[in-house]
């Protein structure tokens, strides 16, 4: 892709929206494992002619998750948001059940309890 080092990151992802399709909104780009800012520009980074930069494709859609509960047989489906809190999701288990009340609920996710 042709660029300029005095390119904001934020153009970088225009170009990238126009060529692979992914929204801005949707993109995190990163070089040598640190996250680029949209108003950084690439010479902050020192990018240069032939450096690689990772394009992760971040969704801002909803997603569905499965929750056992000790008072519902099976499991519980939650449409939730990547950037959801715990503390929204326990309130979510709330509002759908009208039990445990959020301070009394623990979510462990493979074996380990998750914080607010």
């Amino acid at each position: 892709m042709n660029v300029k080092p005095s390119d904001t990151i934020g153009n970088v992802k225009e170009k990238i929206h126009v060529e692979m399709h992914i929204p801005s909104d949707e993109q995190e780009l990163i070089f040598n494992e640190m996250v680029l800012h949209d108003n950084e520009i690439l010479a902050d980074y020192d990018i240069i002619k032939g450096s690689t930069l990772t394009v992760m494709h971040i969704s801002t859609g909803s997603m569905q998750i499965l929750i056992k509960t000790p008072f519902e047989e099976g499991t519980v489906t939650l449409d939730v948001k990547p950037s959801d809190t715990i503390h929204k999701v326990k309130s979510m288990i709330y509002d759908k059940h009208g039990r445990p009340p959020v301070h009394l609920q623990r979510l462990v996710v493979d074996g380990y309890k998750q914080c607010n």
